[in-house]
């Protein structure tokens, strides 16, 4: 499964490109029959979707309800980075590290690993000094906390980085086109095949059923 934003579901200014798709045919060229549940909650802050996990959409409702699951690739973050509270002040990144994490820990539960997917560069990050240590600071914790789990969860690392007219982004300077979407997946190709040979999957596993 792979779980997030709109950045999962592949949002593009031309309909949705998610990158599951592009890493599905890229595994199944590899003789890996997948199939790959995507969700993408465009908008949806990493607050939000832990509050929402045992419901319809949730995460935990769809491993316990869709499952079993082999892997679950997580990215969530990105619409925190800009988000204020109630208070007007911005979130920390231990506050937004504590709810993606506790997305893993959703997903570690059910005895599934997890991908996790640093929040990626952006626009915002390129013209915003301060956005941009902050997500460092927030992909690091990810990071680490990954490595306390190695047996649970791997973390990887943005490949795509932003700047002007680059190709790999949509007009709105966060989104990927869908050039960024399908190099996304071969990035996390290597990783999910690593995953699943841990595993040592048969032809016919998957990142589903």
């Amino acid at each position: 499964m792979c779980y997030g934003d709109s950045l999962t579901a592949g949002l593009t200014l031309h309909g949705f490109h998610p990158y599951s798709e592009y890493l599905k045919q890229e595994l199944r060229s590899k003789g890996l029959n997948v199939d790959i549940v995507t969700i993408g909650l465009s908008g949806w802050s990493a607050e939000k979707v832990v509050e929402i996990s045992g419901e319809e959409r949730g995460l935990k409702t769809l491993l316990q309800t869709q499952g079993p699951f082999d892997l679950v690739i997580l990215l969530s973050g990105t619409n925190d980075l800009g988000q204020r509270k109630k208070s007007g002040i911005s979130k920390r990144e231990y506050e937004i590290y504590e709810n993606v994490w506790s997305l893993h820990e959703i997903v570690h539960k059910e005895n599934v690993r997890t991908i996790a997917v640093a929040v990626p560069n952006s626009a915002y990050q390129f013209y915003h000094a301060n956005a941009s240590r902050l997500c460092d600071r927030l992909n690091n914790l990810i990071m680490n906390a990954c490595n306390s789990v190695v047996n649970l969860c791997t973390f990887v690392a943005g490949q795509i980085v932003y700047e002007p007219a680059s190709p790999m982004f949509e007009a709105d300077g966060l989104h990927f086109s869908v050039i960024g979407y399908e190099n996304m997946a071969k990035a996390l190709l290597p990783v999910v095949m690593k995953v699943l040979k841990v595993k040592s999957p048969a032809v016919g596993d998957n990142l589903t059923k």
